[in-house]
């Protein structure tokens, strides 16, 4: 947040300002998406460009490990998540392309930051 307000190149940005409807699969109903970040930036080539940002933990982005304990109940919850997860991401990406925004998703080594206790490895 502080890289977008010093960054003279971003126009305008604002967190968890947008709605995006979507479908729970885990839920079986709508449910409401607010996309972590809407940034308006200004290209090298002077274009301005709109995007939706969504920032996660790399696991988070890569989906639980298959495993053969399928009674295990954080793996339950890791299924459940990543399938909920999967559902707001390609309704962000259909609003996004609808638009002609972009849209990304974001994890702990694009940030080069530590996530969770752990360095990153950039």
């Amino acid at each position: 947040m502080q890289w977008c307000d010093r960054n003279p190149n971003i126009l305008e940005w604002n967190s968890e300002c947008i709605i995006i409807r979507y479908y729970d699969p885990v839920e079986r109903k709508h449910r409401r998406y607010f996309p972590d970040f809407y940034v308006k930036v200004r290209g090298v080539d002077g274009r301005v460009k709109q995007h939706l940002v969504e920032v996660k933990p790399r696991r988070q982005i890569n989906g639980p490990k298959v495993r053969t304990d399928t009674r295990n109940k954080a793996y339950i919850t890791e299924v459940k998540t990543f399938a909920t997860n999967t559902a707001k991401w390609e309704a962000a990406s259909e609003f996004c392309r609808d638009r002609g925004w972009e849209w990304t998703l974001v994890d702990e080594n694009d940030l080069q930051i530590r996530f969770f206790g752990r360095k990153s490895k950039r």
